[in-house]
């Protein structure tokens, strides 16, 4: 009889991050991974820098870091002093994760090219990085989180047609939010709204708020940053499905390998398209629910962060290539093996 293969020992990661305590982003990774196994240290060099200055702050983590022999070093975004990192890079295997659009170059260029693996939660973008010279690029879709991330009992204050979660700063957004409510009861949260005549119901959202928007508005309307690179998107597509949303969003290329449209989520391409939508489905409110429910469905067994934290330790702490993406057609049992479409000539 074999003996048993002894247990292996936790991954011990030093976790490298902001509190991000709005959106809670950077917590679930770390207690995702703390269900994987891994026993994750938190360090905030830039609150540690804010207490103590800036040179004993970077004594105090080579300390820390000595103490807690950590396997893997994770940084999420630039959240760590380039210097710093230089040090780390030499005596412990490092990561970098990034999980929004940033034009490749700056600061957070050169830190992602001193790691051993970059993460990023969006495709299109990893042959620009791979060009400018990082070691290794891989895409890992992000998530939802099972607690946080559900469905609650709707609000009598978030009752709206459309809802839109997030600040007025780029252009096209603003546009279409502006051309939204002179036809539609829109519901805007987030700041800088009121510089171009809409009064947002909150300056910012919490996870609570966030969770009772998409349980209570008609239909939550996405669009981010740009809509120009393979399956980039914010993190607030992923919280929209999870909290039961029915979510309307923007185009980008290849978004029919991660969902369905009109089963998951539907998206727009255009203005005249996001109108015509939002008129076809608040005129039809049992298959809002019933794509809302779809969605929701279809995020927490395929996309909850704990796959973000297997497929994050398959490859950097064993050099694993990335799991294929979940085919969306999976779940997808309808007559003709294809999704119910609007009707448009009665909209």
């Amino acid at each position: 009889m074999r003996d048993s293969e002894p247990a292996r020992r936790p991954v011990r990661i030093a976790f490298f991050s902001k509190r991000k305590s709005r959106t809670l982003y950077t917590q679930y990774i770390q207690s995702a991974l703390e269900r994987e196994g891994a026993k994750t240290f938190t360090i905030r060099v830039h609150r540690l820098s804010s207490h103590f200055g800036r040179t004993l702050a970077r004594i105090l983590v080579r300390l820390y870091l000595a103490l807690i022999r950590p396997d893997l070093i994770f940084v999420f975004s630039g959240d760590i002093f380039a210097d710093l990192l230089d040090q780390c890079a030499t005596r412990y295997r490092t990561m970098l994760l990034l999980d929004d659009f940033f034009p490749v170059e700056g600061s957070l260029l050169e830190k992602a090219k001193k790691v051993d693996v970059f993460v990023h939660t969006m495709r299109g973008q990893l042959a620009e990085y791979t060009a400018a010279g990082v070691k290794r690029a891989v895409f890992i879709p992000s998530g939802v989180d099972p607690e946080r991330h559900r469905i609650v009992p709707p609000g009598v204050f978030y009752r709206s047609d459309c809802a839109f979660i997030g600040k007025a700063i780029y252009q096209d957004r603003i546009e279409l939010i502006e051309s939204l409510t002179g036809k539609f009861d829109v519901a805007v949260y987030g700041a800088g709204w009121e510089d171009h005549g809409i009064t947002p119901r909150l300056p910012d959202v919490d996870v609570p708020h966030f969770r009772r928007i998409c349980s209570t508005a008609h239909i939550v309307i996405g669009i981010d940053k740009t809509h120009e690179y393979e399956l980039y998107f914010s993190n607030r597509t992923w919280f929209v499905l999870g909290c039961g949303g029915f979510l309307l969003t923007r185009y980008v290329p290849c978004l029919e390998e991660m969902f369905v449209n009109h089963h998951h989520l539907v998206w727009f391409k255009d203005t005249a398209e996001a109108h015509e939508l939002i008129e076809h489905y608040l005129a039809r409110p049992r298959e809002r629910v019933k794509i809302a429910g779809a969605g929701h469905r279809f995020v927490h067994r395929n996309y909850p962060f704990d796959r973000m934290a297997q497929e994050i330790l398959g490859v950097v702490m064993d050099g694993r290539e990335p799991a294929p993406l979940v085919d969306p057609w999976s779940d997808v049992d309808v007559p003709g093996g294809t999704p119910a479409t609007p009707d448009r000539e009665h909209a």
